[in-house]
């Protein structure tokens, strides 16, 4: 065991700067996975609102104001309408939402481990859509219930405990397992945790001042700070390791080791390999009679 396993591992508010240069190395993917996302998650919230409105029935037919085609202000959320369109809307998009969450996080975990991503990456998440679908589904009702008895701070220390849960699963832990290493591993910094999760909310949302920024940065680096905090906090998502070039006439290959800055391979033996016992009609036998 290391010195540094031994040590407390910290939350890292630096981790706001490194997802940043993450992002800006692979921004276009990043924009070009997200307008996918976001464009079929349209879709299919007009398609659920069309198919409503097709019907007739005096509950999904939106209602109309004395002013607009429809109520204007918060007035349109009492009514039957905009709660059953809601609830359709969020069962069918379920197992999209899955989808994509699960290849955002795939492409977090590989950003961080140093892979080069492409963009075909954002279609990756398929084997893990029902986990995200649960992991999405239970820590949304942790929220909600730590937001209503913490009376909003409680909602600050429930993501801040969980949200390396998402990495972990993307790398295909079970999402109830990553769950609770997840907590095991933030609760002994919790109260940074929090306060990190607040930071990086405003950091969130003083980038919809400007347009398109959430889009660009901010959102992608919302996925990579959850592959950082499982590299740091629990020793996940390690960096992929690097095969150092081969010795010439050396054998065999070295194996994939990452060595310390400075340090020498190991013996690897040489190549053809000497002839410790040779025949003794052998030409290179000094002995041959």
């Amino acid at each position: 065991m290391t010195t540094y396993d031994m040590l407390p591992r910290r939350v890292n508010f630096n981790w706001i700067n490194e997802s940043f240069n993450l992002v800006l190395r692979d921004v276009w993917i990043w924009l070009l996975a997200l307008i996918i996302q976001y464009a079929v998650g349209f879709a299919v919230g007009e398609a659920v609102q069309l198919g409503f409105t097709s019907t007739g029935h005096p509950l999904t037919v939106p209602p109309v104001g004395p002013v607009s085609p429809t109520l204007s202000g918060m007035s349109h959320m009492f009514t039957p309408y905009y709660w059953i369109c809601l609830a359709t809307s969020s069962i069918v998009s379920l197992p999209i939402t899955g989808f994509f969450y699960a290849g955002l996080f795939n492409m977090a975990n590989k950003s961080v481990r140093g892979q080069k991503l492409t963009l075909s990456d954002i279609f990756s998440g398929g084997p893990n859509t029902l986990n995200f679908i649960i992991l999405n589904f239970v820590i949304m009702i942790v929220y909600y219930v730590s937001f209503i008895v913490g009376i909003i701070i409680g909602g600050f220390v429930a993501v801040g405990l969980l949200f390396p849960a998402f990495s972990l699963t993307a790398a295909g832990k079970a999402p109830l397992a990553a769950m609770g290493d997840s907590f095991n591993a933030m609760k002994q910094d919790w109260l940074r945790s929090a306060g990190f999760v607040f930071v990086l909310g405003l950091v969130v949302m003083a980038s919809y001042c400007c347009c398109f920024l959430p889009i660009l940065i901010t959102t992608p680096m919302c996925y990579i700070v959850c592959a950082l905090a499982a590299r740091d906090m629990l020793g996940a998502i390690a960096p992929v390791e690097v095969l150092p070039p081969p010795t010439p006439g050396s054998w065999p290959p070295p194996p994939n080791y990452n060595f310390p800055s400075g340090a020498p391979p190991p013996n690897q033996g040489t190549w053809p390999p000497k002839n410790d016992n040779p025949r003794p009609d052998d030409p290179s036998n000094p002995n041959r009679g």
